[in-house]
């Protein structure tokens, strides 16, 4: 008989929602098959199968585990297999009826929140989840308004995606030294050579194109800290940026995008928006960032200082693209669009120099835009 256990999936959770198990209690389970689907705080996982064996389910679907706990068991074979039992009905979650005939399922913690607050089960029904976490009932609470607050005095708890980015900016601020350089990009040939392509892409897809492809000339700007004084350089350009659309802040990685071209760059950036909107992030979508990208490229907005990610040594900031006037070189006034970019840098292993260097160089690719439309594959 072999445990299925919750494993440790990252540093910022004690525990993890057990969404759904795949296989029924009883069935033969393959080794290294997904048995059951795990939530964190940013994103899901499947759980694998240790080995091969009959299922015996011991915690239900919806059920908030903690790491280490046992959730299920294999059995060699069906004959060593007791009758399956069917889960008990109070063991960490209910199942709530609703008019659209459909049943979502609430954790024991999220019914708790529910009956401190006065919210009732017909509410559930704008949550539109399969499975209801407490989560999902601190941010109902938040639409209801003051009515809806906790009866803790001291104010409101935080998600568990907000508290997840609380634990890392905390780290960051903490262990790296950070400092930070910006320069005023002219961004026409970006926006030209997005209107030529035709395509989705823009500033963005544009930057992550440029700075993947300084990997190799600045190696410290993508490498990890290690023992001290040294470093670990990284393979290759897996470029993390900030994705937001509302629902919490991620950063998924636009991995090898060196060797992608900004078209094929738009595209990713598309199936991590959408997955964004859904809820659809796996822990491998935002594993293995070698360096950031943060946009802070809303209406309006100049500049702003990103964070340092623990295991990074920089992270890239790119800030709205606005008019200005310029007087160029025969002494005339003329409009461009600029964007502020910066870098904000583990100072231990980056310098101010280097800093510079770094930008002026993604500067000029960016005034290049059209050679960051080919991939480099293609022009091998």
């Amino acid at each position: 008989m072999v445990d299925i256990a919750v494993p440790k999936l990252n540093n910022n959770d004690s525990s993890y929602l057990l969404v759904e198990w795949l296989f029924d209690d009883g069935d033969q389970v393959p080794a290294d098959a997904s048995v059951a689907v795990l939530e964190t705080s940013k994103a899901t996982e499947d759980l694998i199968a240790p080995a091969s064996g009959v299922l015996q389910r011991i915690v239900p679907d919806g059920t908030e585990c903690a790491c280490g706990e046992v959730i299920g068991r294999l059995v060699g074979n069906t004959a060593d297999s007791p009758p399956a039992s069917a889960p008990p009905v109070d063991a960490g979650a209910e199942r709530v009826a609703n008019t659209s005939g459909t049943s979502p399922l609430v954790t024991a913690p999220a019914r708790e929140l529910m009956d401190e607050l006065g919210i009732d089960d017909a509410e559930l029904c704008s949550l539109d989840k399969k499975v209801v976490k407490r989560a999902d009932i601190e941010r109902l609470a938040d639409l209801r308004g003051g009515s809806g607050a906790p009866a803790n005095p001291e104010g409101h708890r935080l998600s568990p995606n907000q508290r997840a980015v609380w634990n890392v900016v905390s780290e960051s601020q903490r262990t790296i030294p950070a400092a930070f350089t910006v320069v005023h990009v002219d961004m026409g040939q970006v926006e030209e050579s997005a209107a030529r392509l035709g395509t989705m892409a823009g500033a963005t897809e544009f930057v992550i194109a440029a700075m993947a492809r300084l990997r190799e000339d600045f190696p410290l700007f993508f490498a990890a800290p290690g023992e001290t004084g040294w470093v670990r350089p990284a393979g290759a350009s897996h470029i993390a940026v900030t994705v937001d659309v509302g629902k919490g802040l991620f950063t998924p990685v636009v991995r090898e995008a060196e060797q992608l071209s900004v078209t094929e760059i738009a595209d990713v950036m598309m199936d991590f928006r959408i997955k964004a909107v859904r809820d659809g992030f796996r822990g491998s979508d935002l594993a293995g960032g070698t360096a950031l990208l943060a946009l802070n490229n809303d209406a309006g907005v100049v500049m702003a200082t990103p964070i340092v990610f623990p295991g990074n040594t920089c992270a890239v900031s790119l800030g709205d693209t606005r008019d200005e006037l310029s007087v160029d070189d025969h002494g005339e006034v003329r409009l461009r669009r600029v964007a502020a970019i910066g870098v904000a840098y583990d100072h231990r292993i980056v310098n101010g120099r280097d800093a510079v260097r770094f930008l002026r160089t993604l500067r000029e690719r960016l005034e290049h835009a059209h050679e960051l439309t080919v991939s480099p594959r293609d022009v091998r």
